[in-house]
């Protein structure tokens, strides 16, 4: 699918995101994808340790629970 993608849209960034993947993250980034969207049991930190692809892009990793809390939190946890 993504190989399809890039044929015909080069320049189009691809994201993959699969829920309750944390065990998948290697196999996710060697998708040939441009940005690994994790979910909230994988930090960006331990990512980037497992993915030996300095150029791979990270996202995510906010606990859906979060939205249940004050706004100065939410601000908060989404922008660290």
């Amino acid at each position: 699918v993504v190989k399809a993608i890039k044929d015909k849209n080069p320049t189009t960034p691809v994201i993959i995101y699969i829920a309750k993947s944390g065990a998948l993250v290697e196999r996710m980034a060697s998708t040939g994808v441009d940005c690994v969207s994790l979910d909230w049991t994988v930090s960006i930190e331990e990512a980037r340790r497992r993915i030996d692809n300095k150029d791979m892009i990270f996202q995510g990793n906010l606990d859906p629970s979060i939205l249940y809390a004050p706004d100065h939190i939410i601000k908060e946890r989404s922008e660290a």
